[in-house]
This record gives C-alpha cells, structure tokens and sequence, in this order.
C-alpha cells in the first residue's frame, strides 16, 4: 500500500507540476522573486534634490537625474544579487559609475535596495539606498562623496517600463529643446 502511495504521488507530480516553478523564467523584464524568475533587467530613472549646502555657489537644492541599468540574479526568495550601471546629471555635469546592488524582498511586492560603487570618471563613490514597490517606483536616498565633500540626494525612482520610457524620452526632449533654443 505505501509503495502505490508514492508511486500515485511521483506520478501526479509529474502530472500537474507546481505553477510557480512551471511559470518560472531564466530573465524577466520586471523584477520579481526567486518562483517568478531566475534573474531581472534593472532599468531605473531618478530624479533626486540635493539635501545638503555646499561651498559651491548655487550647488543646494540642485536636481539630479540618474539613470541605472544592470542585471540581477536572485539568489533565494528573498535576496538578489547585480551589478549596475549608473550615470548621474545636474545642469553641468555627467559622472559614469559602477555599483554592486543588493535587494531584500520585504515580501512579493515591496522591497529594499542598497548599492555601492565608484564613479568611473570621477574619483568619487556613492552609496544609495532605496525603498521600492512592485520595482515600478521607489523613495530613494543617495550619499556620494565628491569634490572633497560629502553629497545628499533624496528623490524618486522609476523602474522598469515607466523607467526606461522616461529615461529614454527625457534626454530626447532634453536635446531638442536645446537645439531649438540655440536655433
């Protein structure tokens, strides 16, 4: 009787697979756990204010736009693992950096970011953590050390979809209001 037991249920596990394993994918577009994908495109715009006085003239209260695109791979259910790509902006400026990032999943939909790295064209590094839902929009705070000091930014980021659609239309629209102020 044991044996048709665990002969019936190896059979009818074969059978009708579990959904959340059979629904799983190698790459997903859209972060999610561990059941859903094996690992995620991150593709993020941020608009961030600078929280902190400089010795800059005109430095506080700047925005900043950031853009961040990388990999990452869940490593459990509740944790994931990428670098990341990122290039930040004020009205003067353009650093290029790189960042490891580590995300905890609060639960299915909310989670928790951190992120360090160097800038590759500055020698200066930053560090930002970030609170997210459903990797569509998230409050972020953002710590670099640059130009001998200590910067602050505090702002919202977009991820997936409305990320790369701002991110890709924004420097879009950005140079062509220029062209047609300069022409």
């Amino acid at each position: 009787m044991r044996n048709v037991l665990s002969l019936s249920l190896a059979i009818s596990c074969l059978l009708y697979p579990d959904d959340g394993l059979a629904q799983q994918r190698d790459m997903c577009w859209h972060g999610r756990p561990l059941d859903a994908c094996r690992s995620f495109v991150v593709t993020e715009f941020s608009v961030a204010n600078l929280m902190n006085p400089t010795d800059e003239p005109g430095f506080f209260g700047r925005g900043y736009f950031i853009w961040q695109l990388g990999v990452m791979v869940n490593v459990s259910q509740t944790f994931a693992l990428g670098p990341v790509v990122l290039a930040t902006t004020d009205d003067d400026n353009l650093w290029l950096g790189l960042r490891g990032r580590l995300r905890s999943r609060i639960s299915s939909r909310v989670y928790f970011d951190l992120s360090v790295g160097p800038y590759l064209n500055d020698s200066g590094y930053s560090w930002e953590v970030a609170l997210g839902f459903d990797d569509w929009i998230a409050l972020s705070h953002m710590r670099e050390r640059m130009r001998g000091a200590w910067l602050a930014h505090t702002g919202v980021k977009l991820g997936s979809w409305p990320g790369t659609v701002v991110g890709l239309l924004l420097p879009i629209v950005w140079i062509s209001a220029a062209y047609a102020a300069y022409n």
